[in-house]
């Protein structure tokens, strides 16, 4: 799961963009849940919002077997 806000003063959302086409790359089997999230920094209540929080439990389950 990789998230990056595009308004990110420090790392450049590319910086997410490279990291997907690289896994993607090494390893196409593996599924990639992936966003920017429009307006977002580095960090803070974008990346609180109850349905990005509700994806990252559901990843976590799914990849953690807590499904």
């Amino acid at each position: 799961m990789i998230r990056h806000g595009d308004a990110d003063p420090l790392i450049s959302h590319r910086q997410a963009e490279r990291l997907k086409e690289a896994w993607t790359r090494v390893d196409t089997a593996t599924p990639l849940d992936f966003a920017i999230l429009p307006g977002a920094g580095h960090g803070g209540s974008a990346f609180d919002a109850a349905v990005l929080q509700s994806k990252l439990a559901e990843f976590l389950a799914g990849h953690l077997g807590m499904k």
